[in-house]
């Protein structure tokens, strides 16, 4: 802090200037920068872990196992740096919180309060859905350009999306981290939608879209009257990779994938 006393011109008192600045060094300051400002003021409100509905998104790539062996390593990190990259501008953009990643996968969180609504959050997170394959696809074909051997269908994203009325948000915060987290059945539920969704499908559970209002589910051009279910049981019976944790811990949910 610097202080710069302030004077009349007649050489009489008039105030005082208080001038701060952080004490990072400038690369840390660098970094911390180039985050969004608005994400950074909504993980800051959630110091205190409480209770907080919200719409729960996990994604990941598709066969990334085959891909990242495919792929030279450095040419790999480019695309799952520029996935992750995109994942989260595409949930700032919607105002919600990024979660963990893990590898290849992310996750994100659409809360309530931070939108006015159950239905503002849902009608968020499902836009944050409808929007990822064509944040992806930009992102694989700047890689293409570049001379990678990479195309689109290289990198389908599976994705579940599902609703949490009881989760436990807050943030973890380390010497070396910050991040928020979600506890409760419904982000278990959620983990297993997302792991049985395959060659790029968009499972969104029913109390996800039950959530939305007539005019949310109109902007995002949804008809929720129209749309059908299955059991996610079912899915797994028909090739669903994650099998039988799947149908232990969620089985009976109903989703909709979204195509």
């Amino acid at each position: 802090m610097l202080g710069v006393t302030l004077r009349h011109p007649d050489g009489s008192p008039l105030g005082a200037v208080l001038i701060y600045a952080p004490l990072l060094p400038a690369r840390v300051l660098a970094l911390v920068s180039e985050g969004d400002e608005a994400m950074f003021t909504r993980m800051a409100d959630l110091s205190a872990p409480a209770k907080r509905p919200a719409a729960v998104v996990f994604a990941d790539i598709d066969g990334s196992g085959p891909l990242s062996r495919r792929l030279p390593t450095p040419v790999y990190f480019e695309l799952i740096r520029g996935v992750t990259t995109a994942f989260d501008e595409l949930v700032a953009r919607h105002g919600g919180i990024v979660g963990k990643h893990a590898g290849d996968g992310a996750s994100a969180y659409f809360l309530r309060e931070g939108h006015g609504s159950d239905a503002q959050a849902a009608g968020a997170a499902l836009r944050a859905v409808q929007e990822l394959p064509e944040v992806v696809a930009a992102v694989v074909a700047d890689l293409a350009e570049s001379g990678a051997d990479v195309r689109v269908q290289d990198c389908r994203m599976n994705v579940g999306a599902h609703w949490g009325s009881d989760l436990f948000i807050g943030q973890i915060v380390t010497g070396g981290r910050l991040e928020v987290t979600a506890l409760g059945d419904e982000v278990n539920e959620c983990a297993r939608v997302e792991q049985v969704a395959t060659g790029g499908q968009r499972l969104v559970t029913k109390n996800l879209v039950e959530r939305l209002d007539e005019d949310t589910a109109a902007e995002l051009g949804l008809r929720p009257r129209g749309m059908t279910y299955r059991v996610l049981a079912e899915l797994t019976r028909d090739g669903g990779a994650a099998g039988g944790k799947a149908e232990r811990d969620a089985g009976s949910l109903a989703v909709h994938d979204l195509g």
